[in-house]
């Protein structure tokens, strides 16, 4: 595999939990969408469902974009985490087939795929989105999305939610957004050194 999806085990009180997803970047971070964090806690935990069932590390909230729906943890643990290292998809076309993997109701890892349906800019934001035509769940907000070049994976972006009622338009924050957001942070030291020609 060249890359990793965490489940993220988000705890914030002794009565609320909440689920999401997010993907492994390097040095113990992980990257997810910023709703999947609470918005009056820094800390919560991680579960890494890839390594060991039900082992949790402690985590916190490094930064945060209530607008672009994103948010950064860094993860307290040693050689936990396995950062993604597959490609990185600079530009992606509509019509593109791409897939994600995220742990909807925080259960067992589960693969969602479609393919990408339009780009928008938000009127009241200004905020970049892609669109894919897919069916996702509760849970998979955070997940890493990729599409298939010469059978290898390129990063494409992170699922920030379902559109509509029935579920079948996935928004996603792609990856221009995700490389700014990151800018300068040691959370992508290994993703620049990859992405340098």
């Amino acid at each position: 595999e060249d890359g990793a999806t965490e489940n993220l085990d988000v705890k914030f009180s002794k009565k609320v939990t909440g689920t999401g997803s997010g993907v492994s970047l390097c040095s113990n971070y992980v990257l997810t969408a910023e709703h999947n964090v609470p918005q009056t806690y820094e800390e919560m935990n991680v579960s890494n469902l890839n390594i060991a069932i039900n082992t949790k590390y402690p985590a916190v909230v490094v930064k945060r974009d209530v607008e672009h729906d994103l948010a950064l943890l860094s993860v307290d643990c040693t050689n936990c985490l396995t950062p993604y290292m597959g490609g990185f998809a600079e530009k992606v076309e509509i019509g593109e087939f791409v897939a994600g993997a995220g742990f909807p109701f925080g259960g067992k890892v589960r693969f969602f795929k479609g393919h990408v349906s339009g780009k928008d800019i938000e009127e009241e934001t200004s905020v970049l989105i892609t669109d894919i035509d897919a069916h996702a769940f509760p849970g998979n907000s955070g997940s890493p999305l990729v599409n298939y070049v010469d059978d290898n994976s390129h990063f494409i972006g992170i699922a920030l939610g379902i559109k509509g009622d029935y579920g079948g338009l996935v928004r996603i924050s792609p990856l221009e957004t995700v490389v700014e957001f990151l800018k300068d942070s040691p959370a992508i030291a290994c993703w620049d050194q990859k992405r340098k020609p």
